[in-house]
């Protein structure tokens, strides 16, 4: 049998592998100056006004500082109740409360236990959306997103209840325009929410990938199809619901970086509500470290550990020194499995079995309540009455 070689011609053949390896080799520089990229952390504040209330007044004002730490991220806003603390590398994320300032009451406040939840996936919902403006505007998701995504992928609002509000997950970008900056690495620069009736199709399927929704809750989706009944009823689909502007920026690092941005949510046209953030320092900072260490008691909803069957949308558990345990953790498995059987035991059984179960009851019920109605209709009383009603329906 004849073999042939073949090669671009001009181009002698033992040139090739040294024009591999040297591609090669600047790949594996690259991947090592990637590695070696400082964290950047970026300070400042962020207000908020409630234009349904009062346009002028403010609402609250939080301090915020975010280090970006290549694939990891950490956002601290903190305000005069609570702080909330959200780190990720992107695969898995951690979502700490601390109620410390708001408990000033409390002899000992800096003792009581932290609030947590942790996740799989990158995006930040939260019951406040200060963390949710502060990934959009200072963290890289949003671009990776995109490109994964397609042009205009569906997100949730992190401005709403985005646990089980269907409304929070009928929202796509759109016009979406980012910062200078390497490709996986540059931010936002303008971006718009609209409404999408579309973006409910796919809610379920990328509610698996995230384990942060109840929507295994509603096995019929009554919710969702109630939602994209009433987008297209009343005229919003494709209507803007929110958008973000970045109104000044500087260049850190090779990176452009917004110094001011404005993130607005809107209804019928007209802005209900305004988050204003300003940069007041930015510069290198120390490496994250991922699970978080933490030196307070912690109660934590685990959404990590779900099933879809029984309805089970995570485990709770306390969490009393570091580090974080993860998913093989044997006490961890043991105790979903116990919670997953009790979710099993407790739901309705509609099989042959819960029928016959079912028409069973039902014939206890009627014979025990016969006895019932004949001593009752055997009255004079209802026995008049009853002759008076069906002389009534005669006529």
């Amino acid at each position: 049998m004849n073999s042939t070689q073949t090669h671009t011609p001009g181009k002698p053949l033992g040139l090739v592998y040294p024009a591999l390896l040297g591609a090669g080799l600047a790949l594996a520089c690259a991947l090592v100056l990637r590695a070696a990229e400082p964290a950047v952390g970026v300070q400042g504040t962020v207000v908020s006004y409630d234009h349904i209330e009062d346009p002028s007044q403010l609402l609250e004002r939080s301090r915020f500082e975010v280090v970006v730490d290549r694939d990891r991220y950490a956002i601290n806003v903190t305000d005069e109740n609570l702080t909330d603390w959200v780190v990720s590398d992107g695969r898995v994320s951690y979502m700490i409360n601390d109620f410390a300032l708001h408990l000033r009451h409390v002899p000992n406040p800096a003792a009581s236990p932290l609030l947590a939840k942790v996740w799989y996936g990158p995006q930040v919902l939260t019951f406040r959306p200060f963390a949710g403006v502060l990934w959009l505007a200072l963290t890289p998701y949003p671009s990776r997103i995109q490109r994964e995504a397609g042009p205009a992928p569906p997100w949730p609002a992190f401005w709403m209840f985005a646990l089980n509000e269907s409304f929070a997950h009928a929202l796509r970008w759109t016009n979406v325009a980012f910062l200078a900056g390497p490709a996986d690495r540059r931010l936002v620069q303008s971006l718009d929410w609209i409404w999408s009736a579309s973006a409910l199709d796919t809610l379920v399927a990328r509610n698996r990938k995230t384990t942060l929704h109840y929507w295994h809750v509603d096995p019929q989706q009554t919710k969702i199809k109630e939602a994209r009944r009433t987008l297209i009823r009343d005229g919003l689909d494709g209507t803007v619901a929110a958008r973000y502007r970045v109104l000044q920026t500087t260049n850190y690092g090779g990176v452009e970086w917004p110094l001011e941005f404005r993130f607005e949510t809107l209804s019928e046209g007209k802005v209900t509500m305004t988050w204003l953030g300003q940069v007041h320092a930015l510069g290198l900072t120390q490496p994250l470290v991922i699970p978080p260490s933490v030196s307070r008691a912690l109660s934590v909803d685990d959404h990590r550990f779900t099933d879809e069957a029984v309805r089970l949308s995570n485990i709770k558990y306390y969490l009393t020194n570091s580090p974080w345990p993860g998913t093989n953790d044997p006490a961890l498995r043991q105790l979903f499995e116990a919670e997953r059987t009790r979710a099993l035991l407790a739901q309705p059984r509609l099989g042959p079995g819960g029928r016959l179960a079912f028409a069973i009851a039902v014939i206890l019920l009627t014979a025990l309540s016969f006895p019932v109605l004949v001593l009752k209709w055997g009255r004079p009383g209802n026995k008049a009455n009853h002759s008076e009603n069906n002389q009534h329906i005669q006529r």
